[in-house]
């Protein structure tokens, strides 16, 4: 009578387009597993895929329905217990995710740039770079993923949508060419 969740809260890079750890909006460094096994379904048991988008923020509303419990209604996120019940139902048709990346000072991560994302939160706290960081927003659906890196400024948590984008990618994941839409190789 145990609903049994196992998830991540990343990706992870091994090499993968030059890059390890955490901390990217490509498809290795925001895809988390997620299996949800509901002892009152039992289209739940066993190894299926589902056909819709998920977020963590999801998990709350899910495992409240699936418990029968009431959930306070200013929840973010959806309940994916349609989902679990039946693997064709589809809950969401995208997914939001969302990285920091901190700016090169002087004389650091120049070499490395974004790939290696290491400034501290206490430098930023203190205002070294004057507080001004890159956030990094990307939306995913079945076929595409596009990600905008903005200006933002820590201190104050606002994204500056007015200024020019630091960089913009757009994937199309039916015309990958490695033929592995993880990849994520061909910016559109």
């Amino acid at each position: 009578n145990t609903i049994i969740v196992f998830t991540s809260d990343h990706g992870y890079h091994l090499s993968e387009l030059g890059l390890w750890r955490k901390q990217s909006l490509y498809e290795y460094g925001v895809r988390v597993p997620l299996y949800i096994r509901d002892p009152n379904s039992t289209h739940s048991h066993g190894k299926r895929a589902v056909n819709s988008m998920a977020e963590l923020v999801d998990l709350y509303p899910t495992l409240a329905e699936l418990a029968e419990l009431p959930a306070p209604a200013d929840l973010s996120g959806v309940s994916l217990a349609a989902a679990v019940r039946d693997s064709k139902v589809a809950v969401r048709q995208s997914a939001v995710s969302q990285v920091s990346r901190c700016q090169p000072t002087k004389g650091r991560l120049s070499e490395y740039g974004w790939a290696r994302n290491e400034c501290s939160k206490n430098e930023l706290r203190k205002g070294v770079g004057n507080g001004v960081e890159t956030m990094g927003y990307s939306i995913r659906t079945s076929h595409f993923r596009y990600t905008v890196w903005l200006p933002f400024d820590y201190l104050q948590g606002v994204a500056f949508w007015d200024r020019p984008a630091e960089a913009a990618t757009l994937f199309d994941h039916r015309q990958d060419r490695a033929n592995r839409p993880v990849d994520e190789l061909e910016n559109l």
